[in-house]
């Protein structure tokens, strides 16, 4: 008996599972891409790698780092008012800490440590649970700063202010200005030609857009071709250098034997204050001038433009350590004097009220300036690091004790209610403020 059979069947079924298995890969392939968008959609954001938030408000707190007599150290919170005192860090966790900064929201912060390896210091991000790296690869990370926007870390590498997003991701070379070939390398210096000093950074800070970067560069023997301020760079000296949003190089501005910036809060003006810079008066010849300059921008490829805020005559007052109030009205900042033969002796912390009139000081007008520290310097302690409370009200500051450690102080604007938060017990430093607010 013969059997007939359906020579298409077999051909018709292969196809159909040829196509079925086709379409089970291309949906596979959507998956996959749309998950690897997605992980560069949030990376971008950089929300990703982050940890759980510490579980309070963290509204009116300060963070910051206790060093332990037996050699350790640990990141603390509290209260501006002295209370919820909290130890972020795990006390068996003896590694070095350092800087500690909140991320926009209030509710990590961000450290340098060697916790994971004895040699060299990395980033951290902290909230609730086990902090979680940042930075990896050689060399030191140190003094992280948050930008506004929440998405980004500058810190310093060898010298060089360098970026990372909030997850730890593209790290790259912001100053000196990247070399080619260089730009987006993590632990490589940028080598080739160039006219920016290579010397090193010694601080970094974000403007308020979250793009422009300001920093106090130390130099060596590579001085600039043209500078923008009108005292003399000498090797050895710091300067500030500024890099606004937009720019293509980063700009030199005021000069001395230390300097320090704060930008405009809300703004894109930067205040320097700088010590025993040398200029060269046409009338009275060569001096020596201390003072605070601040610098605004038209356009980011156009020089910026100085305002004389303190301007002090040789051997009379030096300020240091400037910050910026919130409402942008005031500047806080240490006043040192500097007395015959180079010795310098702190009078306190003095807050000013900026105007477009500059204050001039001149010796025979120190004692009238120590008059007018909002909190002066005594034989119990010497304030320094003046810090605004995120709502203006408030000074946070560091006081050296007698017996050469740290405590920190909070004061009400109008110098009202001082408060020692930490009351001699361990050494209390690098504190910060929470940007959280009601």
């Amino acid at each position: 008996m013969d059997i007939k059979t359906n020579t298409k069947a077999l051909p018709d079924w292969w196809q159909r599972e040829n196509q079925r298995r086709q379409t089970r890969i291309l949906l596979l392939l959507v998956l996959l891409l749309a998950l690897i968008g997605f992980f560069y959609y949030v990376s971008k954001l950089g929300v990703t790698g982050t940890v759980a938030g510490v579980p309070f408000d963290t509204t009116d707190y300060l963070a910051f780092v206790r060093k332990e007599k037996d050699g350790g150290s640990g990141v603390y919170v509290i209260r501006a008012d002295g209370t919820g005192l909290r130890r972020l860090t795990d006390p068996n966790d003896k590694s070095v800490k350092r800087a500690p900064v909140w991320t926009a929201d209030g509710k990590s912060i961000i450290y340098s440590s060697n916790r994971s390896d004895s040699q060299f210091r990395q980033l951290y991000i902290l909230g609730e649970g086990e902090p979680q790296q940042l930075t990896y690869g050689k060399s030191n990370k140190d003094a992280p700063d948050v930008s506004p926007d929440g998405r980004q870390v500058a810190f310093l590498q060898q010298g060089a202010v360098k970026t990372v997003n909030i997850n730890g991701t593209d790290p790259y070379q912001i100053m000196p200005v990247p070399r080619s070939g260089n730009e987006g390398a993590g632990d490589t210096a940028a080598s080739g030609d160039s006219l920016d000093p290579q010397s090193p950074f010694l601080a970094a800070s974000f403007a308020s857009d979250s793009h422009g970067i300001a920093g106090v560069q130390e130099l060596g023997s590579e001085i600039p071709v043209t500078p923008m301020g009108v005292a003399t760079i000498e090797p050895g000296n710091q300067v500030a250098r500024a890099l606004p949003s937009g720019a293509n190089d980063a700009y030199f501005l005021d000069t001395g034997r230390e300097v320090s910036v704060a930008w405009e809060p809300n703004g894109q003006r930067l205040a320097c204050a700088f010590d025993e810079a040398q200029i060269n008066d046409p009338t009275h010849g060569p001096q020596t001038v201390s003072g605070i300059r601040i610098w605004s921008w038209k356009a980011p490829n156009k020089p910026p433009i100085p305002q004389a805020a303190l301007v002090a005559f040789g051997q009379s007052i030096e300020p240091k350590n400037i910050a910026w109030s919130p409402d942008g009205k005031k500047l806080a900042f240490e006043v040192w004097q500097l007395k015959p033969g180079g010795e310098r002796v702190s009078l306190g912390i003095m807050t000013m009220e900026i105007s477009p009139q500059a204050i001039a000081v001149r010796p025979q007008d120190v004692g009238e300036v120590a008059k007018h520290c909002m909190i002066p310097a005594t034989p119990q302690g010497q304030p320094e690091n003046p810090r605004w409370s995120p709502d203006g009200g408030r000074l946070l500051y560091d006081m050296t004790r007698p017996d050469g450690g740290h405590d920190l102080w909070v004061v009400n604007s109008d110098a009202t209610n001082p408060i020692n938060l930490t009351k001699g017990i361990g050494d209390n430093i690098e504190a910060a403020w929470s940007p959280a607010r009601h």
